[in-house]
């Protein structure tokens, strides 16, 4: 095993525990990251949705000349990017905030540390 792969491991290891105290901050904020997931999920299903919608509009209503079924897509459609829209600035501002209070626990802990270290420091 050479020096540089040696070295490679003992940073990946010190990295995992790094994460791993990272982590325990997150910990009080388990309530924000999972409605995030949830709603990260919600945001992929209507995306994925929309290119559906849009095949329906044109197959049912464009190409059969239904207006009614035009109508009728395109205001699905509409809904589904309103609610994306939203759905995402929610999500946005719930992730920034959490990141905004795990951010100022972190200083907190790092400067409670710096309190007690010794002068000689």
């Amino acid at each position: 095993m050479s020096y540089d792969s040696e070295m490679a491991e003992v940073g990946s290891l010190r990295n995992i525990k790094v994460l791993r105290r990272l982590f325990g901050h997150l910990v009080p904020y388990r309530a924000a990251m999972a409605g995030l997931l949830v709603g990260l999920l919600f945001i992929v299903a209507i995306d994925t949705l929309q290119p559906w919608l849009i095949k329906k509009l044109i197959d049912g209503g464009v190409l059969a000349s239904d207006r009614a079924g035009q109508a009728l897509w395109l205001w699905i459609y509409g809904l589904t990017a309103v609610a994306g829209s939203i759905l995402s600035a929610l999500t946005g501002y719930v992730a920034l905030g959490t990141s905004q209070k795990v951010m100022a626990s972190l200083r907190s802990v790092l400067y409670q540390r710096f309190q007690f270290l010794p002068m000689s420091f």
